[in-house]
């Protein structure tokens, strides 16, 4: 009796064990392909919007731009080169699970690792572009601070810059006389 009571516990244990690698597997999957898709969805609008959001960058502020830049590529190649030591983790664990020579698994440590660093490139990527885009509004609010007055545009053309005149009307057609 003793037997088999204790072998249904240790068939649920190892039940739950699976469920719990499952969910662990999958946990970091969802984690890899965010971090990927978020590094990566960065990088294209940043460099498809950046005319938009910041018109005209000052000098000071484009260095930001590029540290963002290179932030989410860095993070891109580190999350697939974790795809890589992670496929090669789960071959040594594969092995080692019936061998009598268990190997040291550097291959899941270096996983971690890669992970720990795409996310850091990934929150510094974050931080360079904010930087980036509130540095280089706030320098153009500067720079055309008195073009605004409480809200209103005022009527006085930027020094240095000629403004537009708009085109002179049509002439009117001569009327009909009536007869």
């Amino acid at each position: 009796m003793k037997n088999e009571s204790s072998k249904k516990y240790y068939d649920v244990l190892i039940e739950e064990r699976a469920k719990l690698v499952n969910s662990r597997n999958r946990s970091i999957e969802q984690f890899d392909k965010g971090i990927l898709t978020i590094s990566t969805g960065a990088l294209v609008l940043s460099i498809t919007f950046v005319n938009n959001l910041v018109p005209e960058p000052i000098g000071g502020t484009i260095k930001f731009l590029i540290f963002s830049w290179f932030s989410f590529g860095t993070c891109v190649l580190i999350t697939l080169t974790s795809f890589l030591t992670s496929h090669q983790a789960f071959s040594i664990a594969i092995d080692n699970l019936f061998s009598e020579n268990q190997k040291k698994n550097n291959y899941s440590i270096a996983t971690n690792i890669l992970n720990m660093f795409s996310i850091g490139f990934l929150i510094a990527g974050i931080i360079f572009w904010a930087i980036f885009i509130l540095g280089g509004n706030m320098s153009n609010k500067k720079n055309t601070g008195a073009k605004y007055k409480k809200g209103n545009i005022s009527q006085k053309k930027p020094a240095g810059k000629k403004g537009l005149t708009p085109p002179s009307p049509p002439p009117h057609p001569p009327k009909k006389e009536k007869r």
